[in-house]
């Protein structure tokens, strides 16, 4: 079971670190940070970032709803 995970979290986006071996709030800290920096031109200018998990933890949320509402307001 093991090899599985580690070729999933091979595929995985960098930044992911939700339920990864050796990822947790620091690392996905540190990968906020660096994201930021990198984003904002080193606080230069204005950047934004969405934390969302619409994977089924909430079984009773639309996710259609939700990414609309997303698009309808942010993009």
């Amino acid at each position: 079971m093991e090899e599985l995970g580690d070729t999933l979290d091979s595929e995985l986006v960098e930044g992911c670190s939700s339920c990864i071996k050796n990822r947790g709030t620091a690392y996905a800290l540190r990968k906020l940070k660096e994201y930021v920096i990198e984003t904002s031109d080193n606080g230069k200018k204005d950047c934004y970032f969405l934390k969302i998990d619409l994977s089924g933890y909430f079984m009773s949320i639309n996710r259609e709803i939700v990414c609309n509402k997303f698009i309808e307001n942010f993009l």
